[in-house]
């Protein structure tokens, strides 16, 4: 189970055949195992294989995947996502928005490694030439709930590439509205392409075979509950991050607060925080911090004001946004090796 959240080669094959073994697993390895495979055939959205493995951690969990088995079914039979280029570069404006085009329609998306799956107004998915499969998709969000129909996207045009089978959930026009975007691209979009690039301080993405090599320092990347992970040490130790480009911001969690130096949690003064997100907006009390420093990939980075929220999200001890993008000139995430860069 921990080699395939690191994605270590051959970990779903090995974790596979423990599950199919006789005698079996007992039932508490069972669940989390056929969970993991769920999880990670729904990343990579390959149906088939994940109507199998989510419906067997139902199974053994009733009600753990139904949301995904509903998902997968309204989507087999589709051809899985790819790239018809094996090198793709888009330009990014601010806030990793790039343009999205379709027949004569453009329109503007967020690429964001914080979500599992692509969202879109109803209006850009008539304009875009969505073709409408499955039913209705509840999907959690930073804030409340939303749902939606699905539909595909045979063929969109993306930078200097052409993006093939995009499935995507379609919400209300109002409801997008918080984003100041009409689409949301999902994390198996850079997945797909095997390694991505965010170069120039963000202004640049670079997929594929356009995407330099990893540099010569790196740090692991795993699957966790929010999506991409990786490794990151502050001052008290070693802990996990979530790296998520759909945030303006960088925010500590309150499981990072033993990791701060004396130093840094001496600059500790409370502050209210405005969470944006797909399903509205709230406000809650939090702290906020001064100079905190955290090394990701053997380089200290110092963050000059550092939010921490009001309760712990997923075990994570910070979500790392944008911010990163503009003290590091390139971020290297390789989904083959589960390793990423980060140079200046």
């Amino acid at each position: 189970v921990s080699d395939l959240a690191m994605g270590r080669r051959g970990a779903e094959k090995r974790l596979l055949s423990r599950l199919e073994a006789r005698p079996a697993p007992g039932r508490d390895e069972r669940a989390l195992g056929w969970a993991m495979l769920c999880a990670e055939h729904f990343r990579r959205l390959r149906y088939a294989d994940g109507m199998r493995s989510c419906t067997m951690a139902d199974s053994i969990e009733p009600g753990a995947a139904a949301t995904v088995i509903g998902l997968m079914a309204g989507l087999a039979g589709e051809p899985v996502l790819a790239w018809t280029q094996q090198g793709v570069r888009i330009p990014l404006q601010t806030r990793a928005v790039a343009k999205v085009s379709a027949g004569n329609a453009t329109i503007d998306a967020i690429v964001d490694t914080g979500a599992e799956l692509a969202v879109v107004t109803e209006t850009a998915a008539r304009r875009l030439g969505g073709r409408p499969v499955g039913s209705d998709v509840r999907r959690g969000t930073t804030t409340n709930a939303v749902s939606g129909g699905m539909v595909m996207f045979e063929a969109l045009r993306i930078g200097d590439g052409e993006l093939r089978n995009l499935p995507a959930v379609v919400l209300a026009d109002a409801e997008l509205a918080p984003a100041e975007v009409e689409m949301i691209l999902s994390l198996p979009v850079l997945v797909s392409a095997g390694r991505a690039a965010f170069l120039d301080h963000g202004a640049m993405l670079a997929l594929g075979e356009a995407a330099p090599p990893l540099g010569a320092a790196t740090t692991p990347l795993f699957w966790n509950e929010s999506g991409l992970g990786f490794t990151a040490d502050f001052a008290g130790g070693r802990r996990g991050v979530h790296l998520d480009t759909g945030s303006e911001r960088t925010s500590l969690f309150p499981i990072a607060g033993p990791a701060l130096s004396d130093a840094e949690r001496q600059t500790r003064v409370a502050a209210q925080r405005r969470i944006a997100g797909l399903g509205g907006q709230r406000t809650e009390q939090g702290a906020e911090f001064r100079d905190v420093v955290i090394t990701i990939a053997g380089r200290a980075w110092t963050f000059p004001t550092i939010e921490m929220a009001e309760r712990n999200e997923d075990g994570d001890a910070a979500r790392i946004g944008l911010g990163l993008f503009r003290q590091a000139r390139t971020v290297v995430l390789d989904f083959e090796k589960m390793q990423m860069s980060l140079g200046d």
